[in-house]
């Protein structure tokens, strides 16, 4: 009796060994530059995204940088050590830098606005130019009145 080959036991490794001889040069799915219209459009978006979205230069980057961590020094000596807690120079110094990061800021929303605008972007301009202009002011008075 000749052997029965439904009874091999490597029936299916065979069976996948011919499968991927077979399936040798074409292409599928996974490994293909086929792409959906939804896939298209998605990667599209993408693009168009990433070409809005222009990273800040250097400069803004540095002055942010400097502006803030020199605020947040003159916060924390003038918290930390209780000598200067009292000091007016240092708080008249401190609410300037303050008026001053708040301009900072605005103008640096002026000249880089985000890619998709927000209802809400002109009421936080408005709150920047007011608090520039307070603290600016406070501290600029407050500097005058004790050097004059």
């Amino acid at each position: 009796m000749a052997a029965n080959p439904m009874n091999n036991k490597n029936l299916g490794r065979t069976h996948s060994k011919e499968l991927a001889k077979n399936n040798r040069g074409k292409r599928t799915r996974k490994n293909s530059d086929y792409q959906t219209a939804a896939t298209a459009a998605r990667q599209a978006q993408a693009q168009s995204q990433a070409a809005q979205k222009a990273p800040w230069p250097t400069k803004v980057k540095v002055t942010l940088g400097i502006m803030f961590g020199v605020l947040v020094a003159c916060l924390v000596v003038r918290l930390a050590v209780p000598s200067l807690q009292e000091n007016q120079i240092l708080n008249s110094a401190t609410t300037l830098l303050l008026g001053l990061s708040c301009g900072a800021l605005y103008l640096i929303r002026k000249d880089y606005p985000a890619p998709k605008p927000s209802k809400l972007d002109g009421v936080v301009n408005a709150v920047l130019i007011v608090f520039a202009l307070v603290y600016g002011l406070l501290g600029v008075w407050g500097l005058l009145q004790l050097f004059a």
